[in-house]
């Protein structure tokens, strides 16, 4: 979703709204089957614009310990200053390339903001036990026979 926000930088008008779907893109494991839900507010800020508002998304991917399915649902605080840069000046890999001329990148905006927010591993719960690295087995569903044999080994 682009958005031309010219009114804003020129100063016609105070505020513009933006709410809307937004699809995202799968980012390392983690997929997203439904559009992300954006509400932002863009305002004019003394060099550049004010964003404001939420991003919503739900995701799916496995943990990193069990491999058992595991939801990701994000709800991300949106409040960054961008201030227009000329093309010169343009950084491909700067945070605020959202921004190119009047046009606002809301797309590019929510994937930065989800992949920012996104942990490290995902992992199902704290004390998830993880794989036996020996036979596989979940952890989680109790004890497997490696455990039992190693006790049996070692007595």
């Amino acid at each position: 979703m682009n958005i031309d926000i010219g009114s804003i930088l020129a100063g016609q008008v105070a505020e513009l709204p933006i709410s809307g779907r937004v699809p995202v893109e799968a980012f390392e494991d983690v997929t997203f089957a439904q559009p992300g839900e954006v509400d932002l507010t863009v305002s004019r800020a003394a060099q550049g614009i004010l964003l404001r508002g939420r991003v919503r998304v739900h995701g799916e991917g496995c943990c990193s310990r069990c491999l058992e399915p595991v939801a990701v649902d994000l709800d991300e605080e949106v409040d960054e200053a961008i201030v227009p840069e000329s093309e010169e000046q343009r950084d491909p890999l700067a945070l605020d390339n959202v921004l190119s001329g009047t046009v606002l990148d809301v797309d590019d905006l929510v994937r930065q903001t989800v992949d920012a927010a996104l942990p490290l591993r995902l992992i199902c719960k704290e004390d998830c036990a993880g794989l036996c690295p020996r036979c596989g087995a979940n952890r989680n569903d109790g004890a497997c026979a490696c455990i039992e044999e190693e006790s049996d080994g070692q007595s």
